[in-house]
Parts: C-alpha cells; sequence; structure tokens
C-alpha cells in the first residue's frame, strides 16, 4: 500500500502537542500539504518551524500563514 500523501491537504486541530502534533508530524512526513490549527498563532508557528513545514505558503489572499490560531472555547 501506498503511503504518499503528496495529493492530500490536512487540517490537524490541536496540532501544538500530543496526539495532534504526532498526527501533524506523521502526514507531513507522508507528504501532505498539512495545515495546523492551534489556540494561539505562536505556538502554531513553533510548530511548522520544528516539522519543517513550509510557511510561505499562504492560506487566503491576504497573506495569513498557514498556521491558525482558533479558540471555540464557550466561555
Amino acid at each position: 500500500m501506498d503511503q504518499s500523501m503528496a495529493d492530500k491537504v490536512c487540517l490537524i486541530t490541536g496540532s501544538t502537542r500530543g496526539i495532534g502534533r504526532a498526527i501533524a508530524q506523521a502526514l507531513a512526513q507522508r507528504g501532505a500539504t498539512v495545515v495546523l490549527v492551534a489556540r494561539g498563532p505562536t505556538a502554531g508557528e513553533i510548530v511548522a518551524a520544528d516539522l519543517g513545514l513550509d510557511q510561505s505558503v499562504r492560506a487566503d489572499a491576504l497573506g495569513t500563514p498557514a498556521a491558525f490560531a482558533c479558540n471555540v472555547a464557550r466561555e
């Protein structure tokens, strides 16, 4: 079975630690385009650098890096 993910884009929530980070790393190693979602932008940028992700990838026309801060807490 081919383990390549070269043609896939994967959005990973909780990507800065634990299982989310491990999944992001595994998918990146298999060639997927990985989009990190974290509660804070700094944590996402650190993980992107640690995983060797291409941070020049832009998510929209405004030039936003493909590491997003996202807090969906009800409080």
